[in-house]
């Protein structure tokens, strides 16, 4: 937009500077022009205010009919045979397949148009809410849709202040994880919040608030196992007792003594007991 500029034709100036559209020469000029118009000021500022009630609007949804109408046509539609050749003409192999990347597509803009009208809310949480959880375990909060994971990292609040720097945050798809690589504090009362800066990809905020609170096990609780139950073989117990040598010699009979006669042979039941006869001891 080289050159003078008069009257009216400012007004398109004004809108490709708006849009950053114009060249420095231009620029230059429009700013030289607007120094001394009132008039192009003020339609501007007018410019500049259709444009920020333009990005104020909500973000507009897809009618429930249409998308039924599309699905008809294309998802929920009973399948078709497709033939390369038919009985009057043939079909080129390219339209074929621009008519199947037309239909992916479609598919793909459908999924994606169906994500943007579904709130963004939490669906799961380890621990559960309530719950205590082992100084091992990290703590995971899992979203329906894909997020805007910077601005929910900044609505994250998390209770003790100083244990989320400690931690440190990752995700795994849907799933916000803290302290994956770092054990939590045992004995300690933890609680995770969002503010209403968390948004989905597509700048939706969080349908409801979200909040979680839970108790860790103490460092013994988590890691101590139990003691082991002494066991007593049934052979450790029948081990016959050997009496030591000085019993052995007490018993042993002096050769000088008076000889003891024959003891009769007990009996156990029916069947006889054979008794040892000292070695020393006539007979």
């Amino acid at each position: 937009m080289a050159g003078e500029q008069h009257g009216g034709d400012y007004n398109q100036l004004l809108s490709a500077y708006l849009d950053g559209e114009v060249t420095a020469a231009e620029r230059t000029q429009l700013l030289q022009h607007l120094a001394t118009c009132a008039s192009c000021r003020k339609t501007m500022e007018q410019y500049r205010s259709i444009g920020t009630q333009l990005r104020a609007l909500p973000p507009v949804h897809t009618p429930d009919d249409l998308t039924d109408a599309i699905y008809a046509q294309t998802v929920d539609a009973p399948p078709r045979r497709l033939s390369l050749l038919s009985s009057r003409a043939g079909y080129p192999l390219a339209a074929v397949a621009a008519v199947l990347l037309v239909f992916v597509v479609a598919v793909f803009l459908l999924m994606d148009g169906y994500q943007r009208t579904i709130d963004p809310n939490v669906v799961g949480s380890e621990p559960a809410d309530g719950g205590v959880a082992r100084v091992t375990d990290p703590i995971r909060i899992t979203f329906n849709k894909e997020m805007d994971r910077e601005s929910v990292e900044k609505a994250l609040t998390l209770q003790p202040t100083s244990e989320l720097e400690r931690l440190g945050m990752s995700w795994e798809g849907n799933t916000l994880i803290i302290g994956a690589n770092t054990p939590l504090k045992p004995s300690t009362n933890y609680v995770v919040s969002f503010s209403g800066q968390a948004r989905d990809k597509w700048g939706t905020p969080l349908s409801d608030t979200f909040g979680l609170a839970f108790g860790t096990s103490s460092t013994i609780q988590a890691y101590e196992s139990p003691a082991p139950v002494p066991v007593t073989s049934t052979a450790e117990a029948q081990v016959p007792v050997v009496p030591s040598p000085s019993a052995t010699a007490s018993n042993t009979a002096d050769p000088s003594a008076t000889p003891v006669p024959p003891t009769a042979t007990p009996e156990i039941g029916n069947q006889a007991v054979n008794t040892p006869t000292p070695a020393n001891t006539p007979v």
